[in-house]
């Protein structure tokens, strides 16, 4: 899907998939919204949208969207129905999606942030990225500051004991739990 006139039931489609996923519960993916509709538009009218769209049964089950800007397509998103996890519908659209791209002449994919069993296993170069935080001086700055480092370690500090007891994987599987029932957490 790179048309502007394809991009409302692309987002649709790919909204539903994205609401059904682990990612929604935490509040990050794509979202149907009138503000991301005129985005993708805009973006798909200049030619940089690319978005990909598996379907099982005539019925969306998994979908990857980015832009193309120097010749790389840099991935935004990517999900696909928790349901059908053990078929690899995601890993099946990636390939569909190399196939497109190489055919456009596209030599460089980046998978973008987060990690992944399969960003591992598929890249062949990657890099480090790290988020900076400003701030203004005065109280409001200060206090956003520090509530921001506060957070900020206390995260890093329950993380690094769950991993220590080996407790991470069973962590993440009892978040994604009510998920996987249809329930919100």
């Amino acid at each position: 899907m790179g048309s502007p006139d394809r991009t409302d039931w692309f987002l649709q489609c790919a909204a539903r998939i994205a609401d059904q996923t682990y990612q929604s519960s935490i509040g990050v993916g794509l979202r149907d919204t009138s503000e991301m509709q005129a985005y993708l538009r805009a973006l798909a009218g200049a030619g940089f949208l690319r978005g990909y769209l598996l379907l099982g049964g005539g019925e969306p089950i998994a979908y990857r969207i980015g832009d193309l800007s120097g010749g790389v397509y840099h991935g935004w998103w990517t999900a696909y129905l928790p349901a059908l996890a053990k078929h690899g519908p995601g890993i099946v659209l990636l390939h569909m999606a190399f196939d497109d791209l190489i055919a456009e002449g596209i030599g460089c994919l980046d998978f973008g942030t987060w990690q992944g069993g399969y960003k591992e296993t598929l890249a062949n170069d990657w890099g480090q990225e790290v988020d900076i935080a400003l701030y203004g001086r005065g109280p409001a700055p200060t206090a956003a500051f520090l509530l921001h480092g506060g957070a900020v370690s206390l995260r890093r500090v329950v993380r690094n004991v769950v991993v220590r007891l080996g407790l991470l994987d069973r962590v993440r599987r009892l978040r994604r739990g009510p998920l996987r029932r249809g329930e919100r957490p």
